[in-house]
């Protein structure tokens, strides 16, 4: 049921103002609050503007309807214009003019609880609505449109003076309602440096705690590697000075990755091109004698990965490069040793080979990983990298290791497992 409270023909400045006075009268009897009624004069007033300016002659009319089962104030805007081109993209926010037109259709849809626009080479129809209070729900449609009626009746026969000086009411209940908002602002950039502040300090006190750890490793890494090279030197049998030599190379390799591991100040990823060609640089150094010169070359393929990965693949080159080192050049003094890391579909595919003397035979990777605790050291961790192995001793030593590409850790800082957060 609709119920018709006025209706009004606006043409000019001197119309606009009288529609929003009257916007605001009727808004004020139907119980609306302050806020509200400033919202209906202005979503009216821009759309009557509009009409005017686009088309001369703009009719306004002020309703009492239902919209989804609930009362609404409807107020509809109609003009006789050329339409208005690409209404669905200015509704939506997406187009902007020159003269600024779209700004008044936009700002009102926003201020108002129903705004429908139908246009075209006939004119343009704007049909807005607020959703009635419901404090003055006991009351029937139809006297609350009387009510609104008389208002505006009365209110039609009120003091410019006092129409100016409401207008300013208005005017100054939106600067402090913007002062408001202003204010909670301020409080809540107050709250977030706050807690800014203390996540930087957490995250120091983290980054400490983490370079602590770092050097007590490192620390106790250079303690066992020295209490094995006291003991090798003391040992008296050369299977035993064997094994403490092979262990001390491991722990001297451990340290090496442990401090590649490290140096990225805190991050979740590592590269492996840098690291492993690190880690093959400091083998290189280590595992060279005066009258030695074994080249290690690399050939890695740029890939992020997480530092447990990453240790791990780190771990399989220190074996394979020290077993090749030791075992293929028995009576040569120089040889070359490649390592390569290469992406094949959802594969890394880690080939480690050597231009040395080779192996006898074939060789099975299990029986191989029982006799040699190198082999075994690689195939424990093959196994739990989900890859598989395979070893060629028939022209030099080739070793291939085939793993699944890890997921891609998102950037941010390295965190330890079970670490308080």
């Amino acid at each position: 049921m609709t119920i018709r409270i006025a209706s009004s023909r606006a043409a000019g400045s001197r119309d606009i103002a009288r529609i929003r006075n009257s916007a605001r009268i009727i808004a004020g009897a139907l119980a609306f609050s302050v806020q509200d009624q400033t919202r209906i004069a202005t979503a009216v007033s821009e759309i009557t503007r509009n009409g005017i300016q686009y088309a001369t002659v703009a009719t306004v009319r002020f309703e009492i309807d239902t919209e989804d089962d609930s009362p609404v104030l409807r107020i509809t805007v109609k003009d006789d214009g050329k339409g208005i081109e690409r209404i669905d993209l200015i509704l939506a926010g997406g187009y902007s003019s020159n003269t600024g037109m779209g700004m008044g259709l936009l700002g009102a849809k926003r201020l108002m609880d129903v705004f429908v626009v139908d246009t075209g080479p006939g004119g343009t129809t704007v049909v807005m609505g607020k959703f009635l209070p419901k404090r003055d729900a006991g009351q029937s449609l139809e006297d609350r449109a009387i009510r609104a009626a008389e208002a505006l009746q009365t209110g039609r026969n009120a003091d410019p003076v006092a129409e100016l000086e409401h207008q300013n009411s208005e005017l100054l209940h939106s600067l402090q309602e913007i002062k408001t908002r202003e204010d909670m602002l301020e409080r809540t950039n107050r709250k977030l440096t706050a807690v800014t502040d203390e996540l930087t300090r957490s995250l120091e006190r983290s980054r400490f705690l983490l370079q602590e750890l770092h050097h007590r490793v490192k620390n106790n890494l250079q303690i066992i590697g020295s209490l094995v090279s006291m003991h090798r030197r003391k040992a008296r049998e050369p299977e035993t000075e064997t094994a403490l030599a092979s262990l001390a190379d491991r722990v001297r390799a451990f340290g090496v990755i442990h401090d590649q591991l490290y140096r990225h100040d805190g991050d979740s990823t590592i590269e492996l091109e840098t690291y492993l060609s690190a880690i093959c640089s400091n083998l290189q150094d280590a595992m060279n004698a005066p009258d030695r010169d074994i080249r290690i070359e690399t050939a890695v393929v740029s890939q992020p990965v997480a530092l447990e990965f990453a240790q791990d693949i780190g771990l399989l080159v220190n074996e394979l490069v020290m077993n090749a080192c030791k075992h293929a050049f028995p009576s040569e003094t120089a040889g070359r040793v490649f390592v390569e890391l290469r992406r094949v579909g959802d594969k890394l595919l880690l080939t480690v080979s050597d231009n040395g003397v080779g192996l006898t035979g074939a060789v099975d990777p299990a029986r191989a990983s029982i006799e040699s605790l190198g082999l075994m050291v690689v195939q424990s961790t093959v196994r739990k990298l989900g890859g598989g192995l395979s070893i060629d001793g028939t022209d030099g030593f080739v070793a291939e290791i085939s793993v699944p590409v890890p997921e891609t850790p998102a950037p941010g800082p390295f965190r330890l497992e079970n670490a308080p957060a």
